[in-house]
C-alpha cells in the first residue's frame, strides 16, 4: 500500500487527527472502526465528528443485511448501489434509507473489466468470477475486525466446487485443445 503513498496506519495519532478533520469517510466496510477509531472514547469526542459517512461495496449485496446496515445503526449519507435490484432492496427492506441517500453507479470492477477486453482475445477466454459468501468466512480478530484465515475453507462446498472446477481434467483439456485461456 505504500507504493500508492499518502497511506497512513489506522492506529497511529495522525490517522485519527486526519479522521477529526475529515469531511467524508468513504468505506467498503460496515465495521464499527470505520466510523469510530477511537473506540470507548468516542463518547468524548463524538461531537467533533464532521463528515459525510458514504458506503461503497465491493460486491453486491444479496441477502438483506438491514438489521446491519440500518440508517440507525448507521447513518450513511450515502449508499453506492450496484444494480437496480440492489437498490430496491434499500428502499424495499428496513433500511430506512430513500433515493436521497442511494445511488445507483454500477460497479466499478466491471468497468474495468470492459477496458481489460481490449487486451484478451475475447472469443477465446473463459472468465469464472464468483461472488463471496460470509456464511464461509472465519473468524475475525474483534479488536482489529480483520479476518482470521480458516483452516476450514477447503472443506467449504464453495472451495470445492471452485477447485474442482478450475482444475477440471476435461475442461483444461478442451481449453487447450480449442485454444482458451481462462482467468480465475
Amino acid at each position: 500500500m505504500e507504493s500508492l503513498g499518502n497511506i497512513l496506519d489506522f492506529e497511529d495519532e495522525e490517522y485519527l487527527n486526519k479522521f477529526l478533520i475529515s469531511n467524508k469517510i468513504i468505506s467498503s466496510a460496515y465495521a464499527p472502526w470505520v466510523d469510530n477509531p477511537f473506540n470507548n472514547d468516542q463518547k468524548y469526542i463524538r461531537d467533533l465528528f464532521n463528515f459525510e459517512y458514504i458506503f461503497i461495496q465491493h460486491g453486491i449485496i444479496k441477502d438483506d443485511l438491514s438489521r446491519y446496515l440500518n440508517r440507525v445503526t448507521k447513518n450513511y449519507n450515502l449508499i453506492i448501489t450496484s444494480s437496480q435490484k440492489e437498490l430496491q432492496s434499500f428502499l424495499n427492506y428496513k433500511y430506512h434509507y430513500n433515493l436521497n441517500n442511494i445511488k445507483l453507479t454500477g460497479l466499478p470492477r466491471f468497468d474495468n473489466l470492459k477496458r481489460l477486453q481490449q487486451s484478451f482475445n475475447k472469443e477465446n477466454i473463459i472468465l469464472i468470477v464468483p461472488t463471496w459468501r460470509m456464511y464461509i468466512k472465519g473468524t475475525f480478530n474483534s479488536y482489529s475486525y480483520e479476518s482470521i484465515y480458516s483452516f476450514n475453507f477447503n472443506l467449504t462446498n464453495f472451495f470445492k466446487f471452485f477447485n474442482n472446477l478450475i482444475n477440471n481434467e476435461y475442461l483444461l483439456y478442451n481449453m487447450k485443445k480449442y485454444n482458451y485461456s481462462g482467468i480465475f
